[in-house]
């Protein structure tokens, strides 16, 4: 028996991330806050920092327990879905989850945003589509995103917003459009009369 490295988006996401915390932690402190958080309600457009941030703020996180807890969803889900969809289609998934995340922390004017925890609700909501035919809508995913968006509105309500319950439900929207998306694309034609 040998080691696979089977998803190469999902553990070299998870690296990465694991390698800004460690340059943040013990070589350039605030390295994550000036190149890894989405700006939201402080953007400058004249700022290059920013420009990266409003993709890249989904590497960075804040302490090791926010690290650790978002690769529990991350570690679980991302080999299933890099399997299901493709290394390319994973990482573009969530590339363009990111930077919507980000385009909408701006427009928003939310406060600063760092960590994956938007891609972790994105593969959630994504992971429903795995085992689905086309033209189908799983009561599972009805039933997660229901209870997923309670808990949002829930926890934003109770902790005063520090976390960015808005990050996390455009993310799981992300989610949701591009398993619609891709189930559509696997549809098979219906046959013709003859």
């Amino acid at each position: 028996m040998k080691l696979k490295y089977n998803a190469p988006v999902t553990f070299s996401f998870a690296l990465i991330a694991t390698f800004v915390l460690i340059l943040d932690k013990f070589l350039f402190p605030g390295m994550v806050a000036q190149w890894f958080t989405a700006p939201g309600r402080g953007w400058d457009p004249a700022n290059p920092a920013h420009y990266f941030s409003l993709v890249f703020h989904v590497l960075g996180h804040e302490s090791w327990s926010h690290l650790w807890s978002n690769f529990l969803i991350l570690l679980l889900l991302g080999p299933i879905l890099e399997e299901k969809y493709d290394s390319q289609s994973f990482l573009t998934m969530i590339a363009v989850t990111a930077l919507t995340v980000g385009v909408f922390q701006v427009l928003l004017a939310q406060p600063p945003l760092t960590g994956s925890s938007a891609i972790g609700f994105m593969m959630i909501m994504l992971v429903s589509f795995a085992r689905i035919k086309p033209g189908e809508i799983p009561i599972s995913l009805i039933l997660i995103f229901l209870v997923y968006l309670l808990n949002e509105l829930t926890r934003a309500t109770s902790d005063g917003g520090s976390v960015s319950a808005a990050a996390h439900i455009i993310g799981g929207l992300c989610g949701i459009i591009f398993g619609f998306m891709r189930n559509g694309q696997n549809a098979v034609p219906a046959a013709r009369p003859v």
